[in-house]
């Protein structure tokens, strides 16, 4: 049996970025993200 426990994806590798948005799209995402158990990042990562 194999230990995926600590496998990698290569070119899959997670970075933290920050980005400034104008309010429009804010308003936008915090439209989509009304439906119950959607929060502002999950759609912003769909």
């Amino acid at each position: 049996m194999t230990n995926t426990s600590k496998a990698r994806r290569p070119g899959h590798e997670q970075q933290r970025v920050n980005v400034d948005f104008p309010v429009w799209i804010i308003n936008a995402l915090d439209l989509q993200a009304q439906h119950p158990g959607v929060t502002r990042q999950s759609v912003i990562k769909a």
